[in-house]
């Protein structure tokens, strides 16, 4: 038996059967069993050369589940990328992103009572929260702790405040 018979021989103990009628798939996993087989004689070649203990070797069906494992886990810790220093520190912001609070329910928006504007010391004006308005205020309901128009102009405050509950 030449070489290729025996490595044919091999593949066939453990072949990755796989249903498909996509020859790409087929032939990448045929391709894929001659990389282990091809791996795992290699393998049985160097402990020939370096006269290791025929017990200890590794059999065929051990040194693909072997790989196989080694492949399908995760790393413990995560994956150092070349140029990546420790001691470079890390740029942080110096501000807080701002996540708006969630809407009050109907009964606290339109109870009627305790809704005090307050202006808040922030630096960047955030949305109004009314409906349909893009404007930006430093306006909040003291109570319902959302951001809203309050000017000449536009009183979303007010709006947002009344209806019917």
């Amino acid at each position: 038996m030449g070489g290729v018979d025996v490595l044919d021989q091999q593949m066939e103990y453990y072949r990755t059967f796989i249903k498909t009628k996509k020859w790409t798939l087929k032939v990448l996993i045929h391709f894929l069993d001659l990389a282990l087989v091809n791996s795992w004689r290699l393998y049985n070649n160097d402990c020939v050369a370096n006269d290791f203990p025929r017990n200890k070797k590794v059999p065929l069906l051990d040194f693909r589940m072997d790989i196989a494992d080694t492949l399908s886990c995760t790393p413990d810790h995560p994956r150092r990328v070349e140029g990546d220093d420790d001691s470079v520190p890390v740029p942080r912001r110096e501000y807080k992103i701002y996540r708006p609070a969630n809407a009050p329910s109907a009964a606290k928006r339109y109870d009627g009572y305790e809704h005090y504007p307050i202006s808040d010391d922030i630096k960047a004006p955030r949305t109004c929260r009314m409906v349909n308005c893009e404007s930006r205020s430093k306006i909040k309901c003291e109570k319902c702790d959302v951001y809203l128009c309050l000017s000449h102009d536009k009183d979303c405050f007010k709006s947002y405040h009344i209806g019917s509950a």
